[in-house]
């Protein structure tokens, strides 16, 4: 009898995946980071590509950096990068500047 229950919980570790998967981190990341801009443009501000998220902090609010335009040469300036304070639980968005 032990050793049909050694035999059930080895293979249950084996069949357990434990190893990170960064494919799946990826496509995780991309969600997020198309929901952010999706986020920043539904407030009326430009985000084409984000660029940056920070670590969540404090205040709940994410620093996020942006692309403002898919063609730099359309930016009135040469600093195409727009720095954003986004909170995603109460959907606001601040633009700080240019990054």
């Amino acid at each position: 009898m032990r050793a049909v229950i050694v035999w059930l919980t080895g293979a249950a570790l084996v069949g357990c995946n434990l190893a990170p998967n960064p494919e799946a981190d990826k496509a995780a990341q991309r969600e997020r980071e198309e929901r952010i801009a999706t986020l920043i443009n539904l407030n009326g501000e430009l985000c084409a590509r984000v660029v940056f998220v920070s670590p969540q902090l404090s205040s709940g609010e994410y620093q996020v950096n942006c692309d403002e335009y898919r063609e730099p040469q359309k930016a009135q300036t040469k600093n195409n990068l727009v720095v954003y304070m986004v909170n995603l639980d109460t959907g606001t968005v601040r633009r700080m500047g240019r990054g």
